[in-house]
Protein backbone atom coordinates (compact mmCIF):
# COMPACT_ATOMS: atom_id res chain seq x y z
CA UNK A 1 0.00 0.00 0.00
CA UNK A 2 2.43 2.82 0.95
CA UNK A 3 4.44 1.69 -2.01
CA UNK A 4 1.33 2.66 -4.40
CA UNK A 5 0.79 5.71 -2.24
CA UNK A 6 3.92 6.97 -2.61
CA UNK A 7 3.97 6.05 -6.61
CA UNK A 8 0.61 8.03 -7.27
CA UNK A 9 2.01 10.95 -4.74
CA UNK A 10 4.71 11.21 -7.17
CA UNK A 11 2.41 11.19 -10.13
CA UNK A 12 0.00 14.08 -8.62
CA UNK A 13 2.95 15.98 -7.98
CA UNK A 14 4.07 15.45 -11.11
CA UNK A 15 0.59 16.53 -12.69
CA UNK A 16 0.38 19.38 -10.27
CA UNK A 17 3.84 21.08 -11.62
CA UNK A 18 2.87 20.73 -15.51
CA UNK A 19 -0.65 22.44 -14.37
CA UNK A 20 1.17 25.58 -12.61
CA UNK A 21 -0.86 24.33 -8.94
CA UNK A 22 1.45 24.77 -6.50
CA UNK A 23 3.63 22.20 -5.39
CA UNK A 24 4.03 23.95 -1.58
CA UNK A 25 1.74 24.34 1.13
CA UNK A 26 1.82 27.99 2.86
CA UNK A 27 4.37 26.36 5.33
CA UNK A 28 6.79 25.15 2.26
CA UNK A 29 5.11 21.20 2.53
CA UNK A 30 3.86 19.12 -0.12
CA UNK A 31 0.16 19.85 0.11
CA UNK A 32 -0.57 16.10 -0.67
CA UNK A 33 1.79 15.31 2.40
CA UNK A 34 0.57 12.22 3.77
CA UNK A 35 1.76 13.51 6.98
CA UNK A 36 -0.51 16.50 7.42
CA UNK A 37 -2.03 17.56 10.62
CA UNK A 38 -4.59 15.12 10.73
CA UNK A 39 -1.74 12.45 9.87
CA UNK A 40 -0.09 13.68 12.77
CA UNK A 41 -2.82 13.47 15.49
CA UNK A 42 -3.70 10.10 13.89
CA UNK A 43 0.38 9.22 14.95
CA UNK A 44 -0.17 10.84 18.35
CA UNK A 45 -3.18 8.92 19.14
CA UNK A 46 -2.08 5.66 18.34
CA UNK A 47 1.52 6.19 19.84
CA UNK A 48 -0.38 5.57 23.03
CA UNK A 49 -1.11 2.45 22.30
CA UNK A 50 0.01 -1.18 21.66
CA UNK A 51 -1.05 -4.74 21.05
CA UNK A 52 -4.74 -5.22 19.76
CA UNK A 53 -5.93 -1.43 20.71
CA UNK A 54 -3.35 -0.11 18.46
CA UNK A 55 -4.18 -3.07 15.76
CA UNK A 56 -7.81 -2.34 16.07
CA UNK A 57 -7.43 1.64 15.97
CA UNK A 58 -5.15 1.96 13.30
CA UNK A 59 -7.05 -0.32 10.72
CA UNK A 60 -10.23 1.75 11.60
CA UNK A 61 -8.17 4.74 10.56
CA UNK A 62 -6.97 2.61 7.84
CA UNK A 63 -10.66 1.85 6.65
CA UNK A 64 -11.82 5.62 6.96
CA UNK A 65 -9.05 7.39 5.44
CA UNK A 66 -9.42 4.88 2.34
CA UNK A 67 -13.28 5.10 2.43
CA UNK A 68 -12.62 9.30 2.02
CA UNK A 69 -9.79 8.57 -0.46
CA UNK A 70 -12.15 6.86 -3.06
CA UNK A 71 -14.91 8.96 -2.56
CA UNK A 72 -12.65 12.02 -3.51
CA UNK A 73 -11.31 10.22 -6.34
CA UNK A 74 -14.18 8.88 -7.50
CA UNK A 75 -16.02 12.91 -7.42
CA UNK A 76 -12.30 13.88 -9.65
CA UNK A 77 -12.79 11.06 -11.98
CA UNK A 78 -16.77 11.84 -12.83
CA UNK A 79 -16.37 15.82 -12.55
CA UNK A 80 -13.11 17.48 -13.11
CA UNK A 81 -12.77 19.94 -15.29
CA UNK A 82 -9.03 19.06 -15.77
CA UNK A 83 -8.75 15.91 -18.11
CA UNK A 84 -5.57 14.53 -16.86
CA UNK A 85 -6.45 15.22 -13.09
CA UNK A 86 -9.70 13.27 -14.47
CA UNK A 87 -7.48 10.30 -15.89
CA UNK A 88 -5.15 10.27 -12.89
CA UNK A 89 -8.14 9.99 -10.63
CA UNK A 90 -9.82 7.65 -12.72
CA UNK A 91 -7.21 5.00 -12.98
CA UNK A 92 -6.02 5.22 -9.22
CA UNK A 93 -9.33 4.16 -8.44
CA UNK A 94 -8.94 0.33 -8.68
CA UNK A 95 -5.38 0.55 -6.40
CA UNK A 96 -7.37 2.35 -4.20
CA UNK A 97 -10.83 0.70 -3.54
CA UNK A 98 -8.45 -2.73 -3.46
CA UNK A 99 -6.61 -0.91 -0.32
CA UNK A 100 -9.93 -0.42 1.33
CA UNK A 101 -11.05 -3.72 0.86
CA UNK A 102 -7.82 -5.35 2.48
CA UNK A 103 -8.39 -2.92 5.18
CA UNK A 104 -11.82 -3.95 5.60
CA UNK A 105 -10.58 -7.57 5.90
CA UNK A 106 -8.39 -6.77 8.11
CA UNK A 107 -10.39 -4.92 10.41
CA UNK A 108 -13.53 -6.40 10.41
CA UNK A 109 -12.39 -9.07 12.83
CA UNK A 110 -10.71 -7.19 14.97
CA UNK A 111 -13.59 -4.60 15.63
CA UNK A 112 -15.96 -7.99 15.87
CA UNK A 113 -13.74 -9.22 18.46
CA UNK A 114 -13.87 -5.51 20.35
CA UNK A 115 -17.42 -5.78 20.34
CA UNK A 116 -17.80 -9.23 21.54
CA UNK A 117 -15.48 -8.40 24.41
CA UNK A 118 -17.08 -5.76 25.65
CA UNK A 119 -14.03 -3.27 25.20
CA UNK A 120 -14.63 0.26 24.24
CA UNK A 121 -12.56 2.36 21.75
CA UNK A 122 -13.04 4.97 19.12
CA UNK A 123 -14.33 4.53 15.48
Amino acid sequence: MIRDHEKANAELAKLADKSGAPTTGSKGSPPLDAAGAAGKQSAQSLSSLSGAQFDREYMITQVKDHEEAVKLYEAQAASSQDEQLRNFATAQLPALKQHLERARTIADPLVSSEASSGTTGSK
